[in-house]
């Protein structure tokens, strides 16, 4: 495998590498010994990069969860980073679970794409409906996919709205909407600005753990909070484009909550949960398929046709009620 040896790699989808566990075994060794040595940088924490505000509570929870279990058993760290930089919105429930699962610091971008009220800050405190806080930074340059131009830099610096509050901010380059990452000329371009006259500095090489550690050593106190949900005003209609997925997606949510509550009447009797590693296992592969059907195209219906006719398949050849039913009559 090639990585550049002057940037490490990011991951911050647990399902792809779930996948490349069970495809391709070795390749999977690899990224292990790469984590190791920090040329590759778990971050995100959940199965997927999800829809932020469809999914129940408890689908939230189990992103989380699962994504940040994956992380410890196969890399043997946690996420501090709660990585989601394309969604329609955040709920308010979001701070207080990523904090629970360990995060502390979250980024996304999305916000910035605003039609008529443009958000105030870049670098700030989001609180949740209990009060509790992450810190959160949105890259000023308004782009998860930027080529690494001077033109981008500079935008960097000018829009930077928290200017006297902070000092740095995040520049999120490459081929981003889609994969592949960024480019040789992308990583030369950013190389030859690191000190240029008239343009801000530019680092490679470091973390998001890293920027937001220095952050929050150096600019906590200045910073602005925002309280409650993180609104999109843009993309209205996922909320009720391809409705039946959404129906299919509230249905599996409700078969879950009920097996899982009748798991738990049995795990109230001494000794009785120990017979249930079985179910208690199928149980969670069918998690890991609703949660990966959340993902933030498929569940709002911002995908192409073809995914939309393989999601609706998948909900309805994939017996999921006669899956869970079977687990409750067990």
């Amino acid at each position: 495998m090639y990585i550049h040896v002057s940037l490490p790699t990011q991951i911050q989808q647990v399902q792809q590498l779930a996948w490349v566990k069970e495809h391709y075994p070795s390749l999977f060794d690899d990224i292990k010994e790469m984590v190791k040595s920090k040329q590759f940088l778990p971050v995100g924490g959940t199965w997927v990069e999800m829809d932020g505000n469809i999914p129940s509570g408890e689908a939230f929870v189990r992103q989380f969860l699962y994504g940040q279990e994956f992380f410890r058993k196969e890399f043997g760290l946690s996420s501090t980073v709660f990585w989601l930089p394309d969604t329609f919105g955040y709920s308010a429930q979001l701070p207080q679970i990523a904090v629970q699962a360990g995060m502390k610091y979250f980024l996304t971008q999305k916000i910035s794409w605003n039609l008529t009220n443009k958000f105030p800050h870049n670098t700030f405190m989001w609180e949740g409906l209990d009060g509790t806080s992450v810190l959160t930074h949105f890259p000023p340059a308004d782009t998860y996919g930027s080529d690494g131009s001077a033109a981008d830099v500079l935008k960097t610096e000018s829009q930077f709205k928290d200017k006297g509050r902070s000092r740095s901010a995040i520049l999120l380059f490459g081929h981003g909407d889609g994969g592949g990452g960024p480019t040789e000329d992308m990583l030369e371009s950013l190389k030859r600005l690191g000190d240029v006259d008239g343009i801000p500095k530019v680092t490679q090489g470091g973390s998001p753990q890293a920027f937001f550690q220095e952050v929050e050593d150096k600019d906590k106190s200045n910073l602005c909070a925002w309280k409650g949900e993180l609104y999109l005003e843009l993309h209205r209609g996922t909320y009720t484009t391809q409705a039946q997925i959404k129906k299919y997606n509230r249905q599996v949510e409700f078969l879950l909550h009920q097996v899982e509550f009748l798991l738990s009447l049995c795990a109230s009797q001494q000794g009785y949960v120990k017979g249930f590693s079985k179910e208690m296992s199928d149980l969670k592969t069918v998690w890991h398929k609703m949660l990966l059907n959340q993902f933030h195209d498929v569940l709002p219906g911002s995908s192409i046709e073809k995914v939309h006719v393989e999601v609706k398949e998948i909900y309805q050849k994939g017996n999921w009620s006669t899956s869970v039913k079977q687990l409750i009559s067990q």
